[in-house]
């Protein structure tokens, strides 16, 4: 049989064949304005990315984005605010839950937030949020895939 490869959230390496992999679905937002983008700092790894997460069971992929939204970073999005503009399927082992999942990832452009940004972190998965200059990307723990995304808004936002 066959195995892929995943990683966990730390790098380190697993294999497991295609059954065993667990299905998940997830949606994050990119939000950019004036130049800087909208981040969050993952406690665990200390990366930064971008709000959003696992859609729960008999949410949409919209309802779940907009969960995450309010739970990671304290703004709100209204559904008229998003666009889907990217997706791929990543592999990886989650430490938690110690299995691996086949994850399907959604990615939307938001064009606009309301409320207050809570700054401090959501007390669980997120360390803080903050506005990232996109000038200053290179100096903050982004992975190459999320700066990629980060282009690729930004082309498509003109």
């Amino acid at each position: 049989m066959v195995k892929i490869t995943c990683h966990d959230i730390l790098g380190n390496e697993y294999q497991f064949v295609e059954s065993a992999y667990g299905e998940r679905t997830g949606a994050y937002g990119v939000y950019i304005c004036a130049g800087r983008v909208l981040l969050v700092k993952d406690v665990t790894t200390g990366n930064w990315d971008f709000p959003g997460g696992k859609i729960e069971s008999g949410e949409t992929l919209l309802e779940g984005l907009q969960r995450e939204y309010v739970e990671e970073t304290g703004l709100n999005i209204g559904s008229s605010d998003m666009e889907q503009f990217h997706s791929f399927t990543e592999y990886f082992y989650d430490l938690t839950s110690q299995k691996p999942w086949k994850s399907e990832r959604y990615f939307y452009y938001i064009s606009k937030v309301r409320g207050n940004m809570r700054l401090i972190g959501n007390g669980d998965d997120i360390a803080e949020a903050r506005m990232i200059s996109i000038a200053e990307i290179d100096h903050y723990l982004i992975t190459s895939t999320t700066k990629t995304l980060i282009a690729s808004a930004m082309k498509r936002r003109g």
